[in-house]
């Protein structure tokens, strides 16, 4: 197995150095993190036009076709910046699960508005009886019609205030703490019933609690694959956090290193 990066993974690797040492220093972070957003829809639309944003979609639904290897290399020179666009919870988290959506033309219409800067998601899976297993969910889906609506409760969700697009895994059938009966939903975050506490997370980005009052959605992976997919979701969002938190240590280590050269 190779553990040296391509050609193409170096290149996409200068890319990304050359944009935090030109417009990502740690003086204009702590300026976004003085904005109501605590993030720039402007770099976000750069990072579009760059690639980063589909450098994991697949080439069918108009992404680079990278992989694990490319969507590390981006989290990891993300890190070194402590960047607080949330690339991870719309590109890696939300992609993943919208991957596996079981209806071709949303899931093709999702990864292309990714990929193009269009929309930004943010997964909803904590509760607070959760104790992190994914499997607690008490957020129930009750048929309405042709369509849903979702009731319950959710917890640090990152991102959220800037999301457009939630993605809430809710049970239609048994119990919390059962792997059966868990689909995931799609919700507008402007719908109807949908309350969103939001706040400030220590790393300087946002996140909310959520209360859904009979809040409308549909169905993106139904109950036969719905665990698995968040599941696999939340697999590629922690490898995707350790390279965020790798790239972070690295450059404090730098700047250590380069301050210890130089003290009297």
């Amino acid at each position: 197995m190779p553990l040296t990066l391509t050609d193409e993974q170096r290149l996409l690797e200068e890319s990304l150095e050359r944009f935090i040492e030109r417009d990502y220093t740690f003086e204009a972070r702590n300026r976004l993190i003085a904005t109501e957003e605590r993030f720039s829809r402007e770099h976000w639309h750069r990072f579009a036009e760059l690639g980063w944003l589909s450098v994991a979609i697949p080439e069918a639904y108009g992404g680079l076709g990278g992989g694990p290897v490319e969507q590390t290399v981006v989290c990891e020179a993300l890190g070194r910046a402590l960047a607080l666009e949330p690339y991870i919870t719309t590109t890696v988290l939300g992609a993943a699960a919208v991957r596996q959506a079981d209806d071709e033309d949303r899931r093709r219409r999702l990864l292309e508005d990714v990929g193009q800067g269009r929309c930004l998601l943010a997964l909803a899976f904590g509760e607070r009886a959760g104790r992190f297993d994914l499997a607690h969910v008490e957020t129930r889906a009750r048929a309405k019609g042709n369509a849903f609506t979702l009731r319950g409760e959710k917890v640090a969700v990152l991102d959220a205030p800037s999301a457009d697009r939630l993605i809430v895994p809710a049970r239609v059938s048994g119990g919390p703490g059962e792997e059966a009966g868990i689909a995931l939903f799609l919700v507008d975050a402007a719908a109807p019933g949908l309350r969103m506490d939001a706040y400030p997370t220590m790393e300087g980005a946002r996140a909310a609690d959520l209360r859904l009052d009979d809040v409308p959605a549909e169905v993106l992976v139904d109950e036969r694959g719905g665990f698995a997919a968040l599941e696999t979701a939340v697999q590629e969002a922690t490898v995707a956090r350790c390279a965020y938190a790798a790239g972070g240590m690295s450059a404090s280590f730098q700047q250590t290193l380069d301050y210890v050269k130089t003290r009297k």
